[in-house]
């Protein structure tokens, strides 16, 4: 697959932890738009159709772990 970005990883990271679209670029300072965006680059290189598919993929290739929320607080 192809590699992620720090910005896709911090927005997989953070809707991993269970955030919102909104509260996933209120954290990163993004609009909503950049958000989905970088979303929709995440689902693409992942190879998934939903987010959940995603976040289930990067757990198991170890992109995320433990409470990635806390991380950036």
């Amino acid at each position: 697959p192809e590699s992620l970005t720090a910005r896709e990883h911090d927005v997989l990271r953070l809707f991993a932890a269970g955030l919102s679209g909104k509260e996933v670029a209120a954290r990163l300072g993004l609009s909503p738009k950049t958000v989905d965006r970088r979303r929709g680059d995440v689902l693409r290189k992942l190879d998934a159709v939903s987010m959940a598919e995603a976040v289930a993929t990067a757990y198991r290739w170890g992109l995320v772990s433990g409470r990635p929320a806390d991380d950036d607080a």
